[in-house]
């Protein structure tokens, strides 16, 4: 309303329950002078409300570029969110049961205080035995837990970026539907309540391929909003 131009970059859009919902987004995005989506269940449902002249690109967090690999080693990283009943119990014993079949200790990996608090809380109640617990603030602090770790299973959608971009093998319990899409989009295990011990890693050429793709697009929105 102000003139202000307004850009959207890989975003995720949806579920949207209501008809006055779908009315507002619909509204606010077309006003955009760029609209990236980042997975392709928010791409078909903006087919669904005919917005039109959007762009499908990656998370921008898929073009970081770790400069090593995981290379295996003794340890699982886990990360959990508080408030998710289910999909944190799935998460919980799946690592469970994968670092004892596997001999590993498990590493927890918190995104915010609350994940640390619950990690803590865990831990105090004897449902889980925790190596340490690490408040990851910056790309290279997982960066440097996962050179070392052999598995990974989490929720947040950052964890899953992440383990695919240190070519970790991650299993991922979706709380939430944009973590499913990205789980979907990149052939990462989604975790039930039955007990697997499927892992999975991205493939390194798809990797490039999105990093590619980020910057060309990133730079297309600039573009569009400077003009």
């Amino acid at each position: 309303m102000s003139g202000t131009k307004i850009w959207a970059v890989s975003q995720s859009v949806g579920p949207l329950k209501s008809m006055l919902g779908k009315w507002f987004t619909k509204n606010a995005l077309k006003n955009c002078a760029y609209l990236s989506i980042r997975d392709r269940r928010s791409s078909a449902l903006l087919d669904s409300m005919s917005v039109e002249g959007y762009k499908t690109t990656p998370d921008l967090a898929m073009g970081i570029q770790f400069a090593e690999k995981h290379c295996g080693g003794d340890t699982l990283l886990l990360n959990l969110r508080p408030g998710y009943g289910v999909a944190a119990e799935n998460a919980l014993r799946i690592a469970n049961f994968a670092a004892k079949r596997n001999k590993l200790k498990i590493i927890g990996v918190a995104f915010a205080r609350e994940d640390q608090v619950y990690l803590e809380n865990l831990q105090a109640d004897d449902k889980i035995k925790l190596k340490d617990i690490v408040l990851c603030e910056t790309a290279e602090v997982f960066e440097k837990m996962a050179v070392n770790a052999s598995q990974a299973v989490g929720m947040r959608l950052h964890f899953a970026e992440l383990c695919a971009l240190a070519s970790l093998p991650a299993a991922m319990s979706a709380y939430d539907p944009k973590v499913e899409a990205f789980c979907e989009e990149w052939k990462l295990p989604v975790l039930t309540e039955k007990l697997s011990d499927e892992f999975a890693i991205v493939d390194s050429s798809k990797l490039q391929a999105a990093r590619e793709e980020i910057v060309s697009e990133f730079r297309n929105g600039l573009a569009a909003v400077l003009q």
